[in-house]
């Protein structure tokens, strides 16, 4: 169980268009970008309003929080 002060660790592997998330060290979730599967959620996600969202191959990293107190550290990005 993750306390309001732990650190949670995740790890994000994109692979051409095939992603894998894993969180605390379990894989939580895989998907591929443009994919029926994933185009489909977009469109039932708040994100749908968002013309080309998750098309850009290069570009911005973000961090999302849902208006907690957020901290980051170790961010390490290596190209496969």
């Amino acid at each position: 169980m993750v306390k309001g002060d732990d650190w949670n660790e995740v790890r994000i592997r994109i692979k051409d268009d095939h992603a894998t998330y894993w969180f605390n060290g379990k894989k939580a979730y895989e998907f591929t970008f443009g994919s029926d599967d994933w185009n489909q959620r977009v469109q039932k996600s708040k994100f749908r309003k968002y013309q080309g969202f998750a098309t850009l191959k290069k570009g911005h990293i973000g961090v999302q929080d849902h208006g907690a107190k957020v901290a980051v550290r170790n961010i390490r990005i290596k190209p496969l």
